[in-house]
């Protein structure tokens, strides 16, 4: 100043209350008639709200550059500048990187994409992308970034350039994926034991339907099925299942169905019983339900169900006896055991009157 150079430039100084203050300044050096400085003046413009604003914006963009991957490109795409995060997480120096373009970064089927050809224009245009991308370092390894790419624009709002801050998550989504592999592992596990168990209940089902159905042939031609229980609709059809096998098998002309076990008899379980009858009528085998008490009688009326030709007696024997009879056989009693029938008492005819 004493040798008259004009000196302008932001300073900091301290006001009366210990408090700073900004100063946009310019110190002025007026000289004398033999050219000697003679007094300085010096014209400012406090401008602390803008200099806090600015330190402040200053040291946001410290904590973002300290903490996250942070790199610059032109609106085309070329790559400005990065900053040391950004280069410790793609393996390069900015030297290699400083004026290529993003692609390298990317892999080569994204490359070619329709997608990628319009990533950069849609930025420009004014689009944020942000997002997890899955880019390349220098290795050629997967790198999955948590980005989001902001363009820059002038005050005319023109694009200057595009940044791009990101977070390498890399370690997270292979943890993740770690976590979701075992858990879908598991599910499988889960899934293949539940697949074993229905196996193994349809398997006992099977072998309980097979009890609970035992269709016997008691004599040449005639079969004989004692119901005990409940007759719902899954039952019927798995009676009949292996009635009409039987039937099919064994060449039967008649069958008994015994239901003197069945405690209740309902409109649905006798609509059962009676499409039973009808199946076996289709392969020419003759039904018989045997079994029908007094009270089992009485709701059937009441219940105005229609057995139509379907065939019913009291008791199992009668049944039989009436099977026995349709089928050419004569039951009586024998001379050496006149007390009760046996079970070899019956023959066929021609053979009348030899019991």
């Amino acid at each position: 100043l004493q040798q008259g150079e004009f000196i302008e430039a932001q300073y900091k100084r301290l006001r009366k209350d210990g408090r700073y203050v900004w100063l946009q300044a310019s110190y002025v050096p007026i000289p004398d008639e033999e050219g000697r400085t003679e007094t300085v003046i010096k014209i400012a413009t406090d401008i602390t709200a803008r200099k806090n604003a600015d330190l402040e914006g200053e040291a946001r963009i410290a904590a973002i550059d300290r903490a996250m991957a942070v790199i610059e490109f032109t609106p085309e795409g070329k790559i400005l500048t990065a900053n040391k995060n950004f280069l410790d997480v793609m393996g390069y120096e900015l030297s290699e990187i400083q004026g290529k373009h993003h692609r390298i970064f990317v892999k080569e089927t994204e490359r070619e994409s329709e997608d990628y050809s319009k990533f950069w224009p849609s930025l420009a245009e004014g689009s944020i992308h942000r997002g997890l991308f899955e880019r390349v370092n220098k290795s050629g390894k997967p790198v999955d970034l948590e980005a989001t790419y902001q363009r820059v624009v002038d005050e005319a709002g023109v694009v200057q350039k595009v940044v791009k801050f990101a977070y390498d998550v890399s370690a997270q989504k292979q943890r993740i994926t770690a976590q979701l592999d075992e858990q879908a592992k598991q599910l499988q596990e889960a899934l293949d034991a539940a697949n074993q168990a229905a196996a193994r209940r349809e398997e006992m089902d099977r072998v309980l339907a097979e009890v609970s159905t035992p269709v016997t042939p008691i004599w040449d031609g005639l079969l004989l099925l004692p119901v005990v229980g409940i007759v719902d609709s899954r039952r019927s059809q798995d009676i009949m299942q292996a009635v009409l096998t039987k039937i099919e098998v064994m060449k039967s002309r008649e069958f008994i169905i015994d239901i003197s076990g069945v405690p209740i008899v309902d409109t649905a379980i006798a609509n059962h019983l009676i499409s039973i009858t009808r199946a076996t009528a289709l392969m020419g085998c003759h039904s018989t339900i045997s079994g029908i008490s007094p009270a089992i009688a009485q709701t059937i009326v009441s219940l105005g169900i229609d057995v139509g030709t379907v065939r019913t007696t009291a008791t199992m024997m009668d049944a039989i006896t009436g099977a026995f009879e349709r089928l050419g056989l004569q039951v009586g009693v024998r001379p050496d055991n006149p007390n009760g029938v046996s079970a070899g008492t019956a023959r066929r005819e021609p053979a009348a009157g030899v019991y």
